[in-house]
């Protein structure tokens, strides 16, 4: 396994690092990311859950992703922290045909459960 890097190679990443950073940090590159849903609510609660749901979705291509993290989200009623906290069996048909990837309906349910 390799060790860590030397303060030399660190300062010789710097600059790479320092490139990408500016241009992810802007807003059209937000605009195409699924992050972007993290700046879509106003509520902390709600940031916070539409930033972890994109991330644990954020495989593939960003397009796709973003649709599938608004979809739940659409399912959610655009109120994450919400839906989760009031969740009850009732609301277990508002995932029903939710699939991305390898996230299918139970998936989501059971996910859901453990937050609350």
């Amino acid at each position: 396994m390799p060790g860590p890097l030397s303060k030399n190679k660190l300062l010789q990443l710097k600059p790479k690092l320092d490139e990408l950073v500016n241009k992810i940090e802007q807003p059209d590159f937000i605009d195409n990311d699924p992050i972007q849903f993290m700046y879509a609510f106003e509520e902390k609660n709600d940031k916070e859950l539409a930033g972890f749901f994109a991330a644990i979705m954020a495989w593939g291509r960003r397009d796709i992703v973003i649709n599938k993290v608004d979809d739940l989200l659409k399912r959610m009623d655009y109120k994450p922290a919400d839906f989760i906290l009031n969740f009850d069996e009732s609301d277990a048909e508002k995932l029903d045909g939710f699939k991305h990837r390898t996230f299918k309906p139970i998936d989501i349910y059971w996910l859901i459960k453990t937050l609350q």
